[in-house]
């Protein structure tokens, strides 16, 4: 860990802790194009916090009253979309082009913290209730996790990857368009071939991945009391995305 005056586009924190990569895999940061990881998770699963007892960023943003309201808005890019070359994170509100009528909001779950004995249950995650999965067209069972029964998702921003349920997993390859091979873990698939898959959470309705939905991570109020909770707003057209995909897939191969 390190204490760093930190500069996010204007938003200045002084001293700020920044824990420190110790390990990388080869060429996890290529061309020094980055040198890190901006975490957006709450308190309770913060390194910083949990060993030293430090605020992470945005704890430390909004305690001192360095954003305008405590959320976070967040849009990534999409590629093979030459309107979507960039994703933009708007610290303290909503970017202005996402109207805020087509947000809607779900509140997140206390899960079990293992790090503490009892395995209390505590704000964590930035995640919500799954009510129904589909997969081009067809519902996918979903099945209790973590808690009280709930299919809990995790809305992790940074992550490349969907994770599910053994159970969910099959019914989904079974959905697959096209030639597909499953080893029970993973699954590989044509990559010409559009796929469809639909999450909703409570009744929001979203398709899958992070680059085709504005999140908003909202604690409601600057003392963390209110049950923080996540907003979702489509920014995908899907029809129009399916017409354009036989041009477009191409581009999306990295």
């Amino acid at each position: 860990m390190a204490f760093l005056d930190t500069d996010l586009g204007g938003l200045v924190l002084t001293q700020q802790p920044i824990g420190l990569v110790n390990y990388s895999v080869s060429h996890q940061y290529q061309n020094h194009s980055f040198s890190g990881l901006f975490g957006l998770a709450q308190l309770n699963i913060s390194r910083l916090w949990y060993f030293d007892q430090e605020y992470p960023v945005l704890t430390t943003a909004i305690q001192k009253n360095k954003l305008e309201t405590p959320m976070v808005g967040l849009s990534l890019p999409r590629w093979g979309d030459a309107s979507r070359q960039t994703g933009k994170l708007t610290l303290g509100g909503i970017d202005p082009s996402v109207p805020s009528e087509s947000i809607h909001y779900v509140d997140t779950v206390n899960v079990a913290n293992y790090n503490y004995d009892g395995f209390p249950l505590t704000r964590q995650f930035w995640n919500a209730n799954i009510t129904s999965l589909r997969f081009n067209g067809q519902d996918i069972p979903l099945f209790g996790a973590l808690q009280e029964g709930l299919a809990i998702g995790l809305l992790d921003t940074g992550a490349s990857d969907v994770m599910c349920r053994p159970g969910s997993f099959d019914a989904i390859v079974s959905a697959i368009n096209g030639t597909k091979h499953s080893n029970g873990h993973d699954v590989f698939i044509e990559c010409d071939k559009p796929q469809v898959m639909e999450f909703q959470f409570g009744q929001v309705l979203t398709h899958i991945m992070s680059a085709a939905t504005y999140t908003v991570l909202d604690y409601v109020n600057s003392d963390f009391q209110p049950q923080p909770r996540v907003g979702l707003a489509s920014i995908t057209n899907l029809n129009q995305a399916l017409k354009d995909f036989p041009s477009r897939w191409q581009t999306r191969m990295v």
